[in-house]
């Protein structure tokens, strides 16, 4: 379930008995949020994102990482979120937060668990977020597996909004 896109649930590190699929289906789909945050190792919080990010987004970064996909920098030198980032997604209260990288941090994960502990889901191991840095409003849809799993492979998809609401 961890192999390309897919989305880790809280019982993938923690101590909590809730499969992926037992969130409600809303937590899979809502307004999206890019975040261009390329060329640099850590994302860092700043104090433009209290405004960007709004209240029940799916806020994706664009880190540029996911062009190394298949070779073994991929897995070992990537980007990886700080704890004031981490914070400001969490008093953003968005839903999920997805990436082009393997993971929003690296071991003993302290970004996963804080994430999970305000029930903020990740997304790994996106492609072609860069489409995104092109539109004004979009829609994420990131279903996972309707499977007894900790986490799930997913197709995620972006939907251009128009100019009426959601």
């Amino acid at each position: 379930m961890h192999a390309g896109t897919h989305i880790d649930g809280p019982m993938h590190l923690l101590d909590i008995p809730k499969y992926l699929y037992e969130f409600p289906l809303d937590t899979f789909i809502g307004e999206g949020c890019v975040l261009d945050v390329r060329g640099s190792k850590t994302v860092e919080y700043k104090e433009e994102y209290e405004h960007r990010i709004q209240e029940g987004q799916i806020v994706i970064l664009y880190t540029g990482h996911s062009r190394h996909y298949g070779q073994p920098d991929y897995f070992n030198d990537y980007p990886v979120l700080t704890q004031g980032f981490a914070e400001c997604l969490v008093r953003r209260k968005v839903k999920m937060i997805g990436l082009d990288t393997p993971s929003p941090d690296t071991y003993p994960f302290d970004i996963h668990s804080y994430l999970f502990h305000h029930h903020v889901l990740i997304i790994e191991n996106l492609t072609r977020v860069e489409q995104l840095l092109a539109l004004n409003r979009f829609e994420i849809i990131a279903l996972p597996l309707n499977i007894q799993a900790d986490s799930s492979i997913a197709r995620v998809i972006a939907r251009e909004i128009g100019d009426g609401a959601l």
